[in-house]
């Protein structure tokens, strides 16, 4: 699984991935945001929408998700922002992880190993 990772920014990049697509793929308020902001950045051309789960034994489909989860970065980072600095539309939990999600991903050891992963 996840754990069997034994670099330090990998496991991390792994975990955090992991969560965030958690994070979207468990609320339909915070998805419908997501798709909202992927239609803005990508155009109706981008087929997908939604964030593929990590799964933790079949290396292929998790390659497949971080792919997903680099081509939709930008979208995924203003989608965070936009929670984060949402005012009362979301809740204090909501805004409390997407901020936190939001350090995570502007961290450089983050965007090296989405790059070479």
């Amino acid at each position: 699984g996840l754990k069997s990772c034994s670099v330090p920014c990998v496991q991390h990049f792994m975990s955090i991935a992991d969560k965030v697509t958690r994070f979207f793929n468990n609320s339909p308020k915070r998805q419908a945001e997501l798709e909202k902001r992927i239609s803005e950045c990508c155009g109706e051309e981008e087929k997908r929408k939604r964030l593929k789960e990590l799964c933790r034994t079949r290396w292929v489909e998790r390659h497949d998700a971080f792919e997903v989860f680099e081509d939709l970065l930008v979208p995924i980072t203003a989608t965070l922002e936009a929670i984060a600095r949402g005012g009362s539309s979301w809740n204090r939990d909501s805004k409390s992880e997407a901020d936190s999600f939001l350090i995570a991903l502007h961290r450089f050891d983050f965007h090296v190993v989405l790059v070479v992963c």
